[in-house]
């Protein structure tokens, strides 16, 4: 469990997170493709990737993308 608040951002496709306390930054996760969006709560870090919308109108709700969902018990920072 980490210690703290943490910091979580994407460079490219690898998501990283920044522990406050220490200044430790770390990789924790990496996707197939470019990582979109980061969130960062209490309980979980959770990033998107490979996101498109179709090119139909009007829009609909089956657009394409993943989520992932790491609890925060399982990130090392």
């Amino acid at each position: 469990m980490i210690d703290g608040p943490v910091l979580a951002y994407a460079v490219g496709r690898k998501l990283r997170v920044l522990r406050l306390a220490t200044g430790r930054d770390s990789v924790i996760a990496s996707s197939a493709t470019q990582i979109v969006d980061v969130a960062v709560s209490d309980r979980a870090v959770v990033y998107a990737y490979n996101v498109y919308q179709r090119r139909r109108k009007p829009p609909r709700y089956r657009d394409i993308g993943n989520v992932v969902v790491i609890p925060m018990s399982q990130v090392r920072g």
